[in-house]
């Protein structure tokens, strides 16, 4: 892992989402009037995360001389998203795969950008055609275009352990984050902040609901070995692409947590090590588009390639009840039983329901082996569907 405070690089990517989200490019005027009230207002704040597609003009850039190409590369935004809440384990026992259950900033960006391949899948099928995708040695699998390389900018250091000195030292009194207070064996969001290289789960907060939801550091890091594909897409994919960039705000980087988080805090075996594919991260100067103080309640999904928006509140689209038992037509298109119906679409397999299908997945093993290597990961929300087959 490589921390890099001094390339244009990061400010390159961080430019490019940030300009996106302020001018978004592929919207029509009643869309684009709904991305801009769901902006936060003056008084609030939220996180904006952007995935980027890289394409350099000459090789690609290598991460380890660190060698700067001829040209500047191409930069593509796949997904520009907002949000900082995560819905409660106690709902998600009723959500039937309705609900999202995490709706931070990055993690939205790896579900849109899930999403966004399963229709650049759909696309091929129906002799569409997709600028991201080509058919596979395997007629049931498919290959990205081109050898991109791919970037995560996050406004925010990600919750979790490498946000932890961060936190500790913006608190006056530390007394109570000495205390230990876990769910189910896990660290609970902003609980012991003095146990460094911990799992925790979130919402931070001590006095919000429990939620089995694992903080964004855990999760980044185990997609160093997991790919940016989710267990319902993985198989589908010749060659999974995996995250080589994250980009986060200069003023805010603790070398030696992001190191830690990423990297030291990993029970590497040699089989583990030959899953890995680790992130390098840039700084950027660009500050925060957000100055105020009150959490935003909405988050937004925006996929530039296909003029795709939706706005979510408490895990389902803006404007629907999000009661205890979710309508079909309320539920975003990010949502697991929404993905898991798209994903059935396009193999050939069958499964009986939404935990057979991750469970048959080919990389359930290594990401099992990956959690353990991590730390103590615990138990996750049940939230079990059975799966339609068209």
């Amino acid at each position: 892992m490589l921390v890099d405070l001094d390339d244009d690089l990061g400010n390159a990517i961080a430019q490019a989402v940030v300009d996106e989200y302020r001018r978004p490019s592929k919207l029509e005027n009643k869309t684009l009037h709904q991305f801009r009230n769901a902006r936060p207002k003056e008084t609030e704040t939220t996180v904006l995360a952007g995935l980027v597609k890289i394409e350099s003009n000459s090789r690609p850039i290598d991460q380890a001389k660190r060698q700067k190409v001829a040209e500047k590369p191409q930069l593509d935004v796949l997904a520009v998203c907002t949000g900082m809440k995560v819905t409660p384990a106690a709902k998600l026992e009723h959500s039937q795969g309705r609900l999202v259950h995490d709706s931070h900033a990055e993690i939205l960006c790896l579900r849109l950008f899930n999403w966004l391949v399963l229709q650049e899948m759909k696309a091929i099928r129906e002799n569409s055609g997709s600028e991201l995708l080509i058919r596979g040695h395997s007629t049931e699998q498919y290959r990205f275009k081109n050898n991109s390389q791919f970037a995560l900018y996050i406004s925010e250091i990600p919750c979790g352990d490498a946000s932890t000195e961060n936190l500790r030292d913006s608190v006056a009194d530390q007394t109570d984050w000495h205390n230990l207070e876990e769910t189910e064996g896990t660290l609970r969001g902003r609980n012991g902040l003095n146990r460094l290289g911990s799992v925790r789960t979130k919402p931070g907060r001590k006095d919000s609901p429990i939620s089995y939801s694992k903080s964004c550091s855990d999760k980044l890091c185990l997609k160093q070995f997991t790919s940016m594909l989710s267990s319902l897409v993985y198989d589908l994919v010749d060659e999974p692409p995996y995250l080589t960039f994250l980009v986060l705000p200069k003023q805010k980087i603790n070398k030696a947590a992001i190191e830690r988080c990423f990297r030291d805090r990993i029970k590497m075996s040699r089989e583990l090590s030959s899953y890995y594919h680790p992130l390098t991260v840039l700084a950027t100067d660009l500050p925060s588009p957000f100055a105020g103080s009150t959490p935003s309640n909405l988050s937004i999904l925006y996929c530039p390639p296909r003029s795709y928006l939706q706005v979510l509140s408490k895990g389902v689209r803006n404007g629907c009840p999000a009661k205890k038992s979710v309508q079909y037509q309320h539920q975003s298109d990010v949502s697991r039983q929404k993905l898991a119906e798209l994903a059935t679409k396009l193999t050939p397999h069958q499964f009986q329901d939404y935990h057979e299908l991750k469970r048959r997945a080919s990389v359930s093993a290594r990401k099992k082996l990956a959690r353990e290597a991590i730390g103590h990961w615990g138990k996750s929300s049940e939230d079990n569907f059975a799966l339609n087959h068209v």
